[in-house]
């Protein structure tokens, strides 16, 4: 049977896995101190709510023209990989549906350096599938035939693959709390860690180009399943994630700054007025052009180091992983104006997202990468 536990350090209870359920000695303590802390915004938040939502509605019918839709292209290609791409139709803005028919009858060719180098293969779900893995030297070129359409088109060349210097790090222990059986007992049940890991990563930029940077940052998380019989744990299986889900981009090249009025978003007004996030962690050179610089971000951990009662032990491992891009111009500000038009703040002007096909919508983006570094954070 599954017992509670709880923990001397914190006037916390927990059942492993599950979300914390607070308990306080003194009830009327924490509604005091939340009431003392109130301020000014938070009335500024309830008169601007209170305005919105007493304001008039009113239908308006679209008057202006439906048009028709565009062949659509997505194809992100790099050195030493195959090419695919991704054919579609474009759809009217407000058209219910959310999704993109796909095309599965488009002519797809591959061009390289003005030569043609194959017919890309249709696949499933309008994917199309290539041979040819491209050198860095190569421009690349893919012209897209759909029945009854128009010719559509797009060129992307590659640039010079960043070289990662070096990549300093540092440990900041956020918290620590020990869990016991019950509240007399010394027999530690699960010690909780949260840290978080500040990197400072050095690569040379090229002064003869305009650089267009992504900083990719990867893990690996490990779950242990911990014996019983041998007080120890036997089995560690990984958990696999595509981009670090407490990764900070804090480098002032990002842009990730909150406007003061914003509260950091934690108010409805500064929902609102948050800023627009750099999703994609994409940034230029402007600021270090030619030069040596040195990449500032950090990551979050936490970490479980003992846990017997329930079977498992998640988080006892991390495998960091790190690569810089080098990415096309096209493809830089693609990134930044899909992240800008799925920003969340209330008073911002819609923004067109980037495209570079000829005749129809969609990008056709390149990068290198730089030398992969991994960490084992501790």
């Amino acid at each position: 049977m599954k017992r509670a536990w709880f923990s001397k350090n914190i006037n916390t209870y927990e059942h492993c896995h599950a979300k914390l359920i607070p308990t306080y000695r003194n009830s009327i303590q924490p509604f005091k101190n939340n009431f003392v802390r109130m301020n000014i915004k938070t009335y500024i938040s309830l008169l601007f709510f209170t305005v919105l939502f007493v304001s008039c509605e009113r239908d308006i019918e679209f008057n202006g023209e439906i048009t028709n839709p565009l062949v659509a292209v997505n194809s992100f290609v790099t050195p030493d990989s195959t090419v695919s791409a991704y054919i579609s139709l474009s759809r009217f803005f407000l058209q219910d549906s959310i999704d993109f028919q796909s095309i599965k009858n488009a002519d797809v060719n591959l061009w390289v350096n003005g030569v043609l180098k194959e017919k890309l293969t249709s696949g499933n779900n309008g994917i199309y599938k290539g041979t040819y893995k491209p050198t860095a030297a190569d421009q690349i070129k893919l012209t897209v035939n759909v029945p009854q359409m128009q010719q559509v088109s797009a060129t992307t060349s590659f640039t010079q693959a960043p070289v990662v210097l070096s990549i300093d790090t540092q440990k900041v222990v956020l918290s620590k709390e020990v869990l016991f059986w019950n509240l007399n007992s010394t027999d530690t049940l699960c010690v909780k860690y949260k840290y978080k890991v500040n990197y400072k990563l050095t690569f040379k930029d090229n002064a003869d180009l305009k650089n267009y940077y992504r900083l990719i940052v990867k893990y690996i998380s490990y779950e242990g399943v911990w014996n019983n019989n041998t007080n120890k744990v036997d089995t560690i299986i990984d958990e696999r994630t595509t981009q670090y889900s407490a990764f900070d981009f804090t480098d002032v090249v990002s842009g990730n700054t909150k406007d003061p009025l914003s509260d950091e978003g934690t108010s409805p007004v500064g929902t609102l007025l948050s800023n627009v996030e750099n999703k994609y962690h994409v940034f230029s050179d402007d600021i270090f052009n030619g030069k040596t610089y040195v990449l500032e971000f950090s990551t979050g951990v936490t970490r479980n180091v003992r846990d017997i009662n329930y079977g498992t032990l998640t988080d006892v491992k991390h495998k960091v992983y790190i690569n810089l891009q080098s990415i096309s111009k096209d493809y830089y500000l693609y990134l930044k104006t899909r992240a800008a038009s799925s920003a969340s703040n209330f008073f911002s002007e819609p923004v067109k997202v980037h495209n570079n096909i000829d005749g129809g919508v969609g990008i056709l983006g390149s990068y290198t990468s730089s030398n992969i570094v991994e960490f084992d954070l501790p």
